[in-house]
């Protein structure tokens, strides 16, 4: 006779592995690389709620993703699927002085992007991410924060909304100014 304890394990066996699968058929390709949504995604948390019915995933406590060149840590994780199985939502919060924290390496790059937020939003079907609260998003010595950043991917905007009584800061360095030719010469040279 099976008692309620086997009974919940293996309701939380069946919704992990009902999860795993999911995950592994609609990864989430964000900024990385083309080839990581083609690599497994590993999910690691402290809780996992996983609700079929409404697609609706809640993971909780030492959130970490890692699939191919991508991470993703923060304290918690939601994604949410629309009618076909596929992720359209994606939010992850840090709490207290941890910010959630996303990194990959883009395709045709050579160096990582890192983003950090009090919350970072994804919409992979409109290929946009939006960063809530001391936003700043990293790529080798280059620099962009502000407290509500959106990025559309398909466009390569990165836009910082206006936020009362603060500013937004982007550090770019002479290599990459926009209209800078690679091969120009230096100032004052003949």
């Amino acid at each position: 006779m099976l008692n309620l304890k086997t009974i919940k394990l293996g309701q939380k066996i069946i919704a992990c592995l009902g999860l795993f699968y999911l995950l592994l058929a609609y990864s989430i390709p964000a900024l990385a690389l083309s080839s990581d949504n083609q690599q497994p995604a590993h999910f690691i948390a402290d809780h996992v709620v996983y609700n079929y019915k409404d697609g609706i995933t809640i993971f909780t406590g030492n959130v970490k993703l890692n699939q191919g060149t991508t991470q993703l840590i923060a304290d918690q994780v939601t994604t949410y699927t629309n009618k076909d199985g596929k992720i359209d939502k994606a939010i992850a919060t840090g709490t207290g002085n941890q910010l959630a924290h996303y990194s990959t390496l883009p395709d045709n790059q050579d160096q990582i992007v890192d983003v950090f937020g009090e919350r970072i939003e994804y919409y992979p079907l409109d290929k946009q991410a939006v960063v809530i609260g001391s936003g700043t998003i990293t790529q080798g010595q280059n620099r962009f924060n502000g407290s509500h950043i959106v990025y559309d991917m398909q466009k390569q905007v990165v836009t910082s909304l206006p936020v009362p009584d603060q500013q937004s800061v982007i550090i770019v360095q002479p290599q990459n100014l926009p209209g800078k030719a690679k091969n120009q010469s230096k100032v004052g040279s003949k």
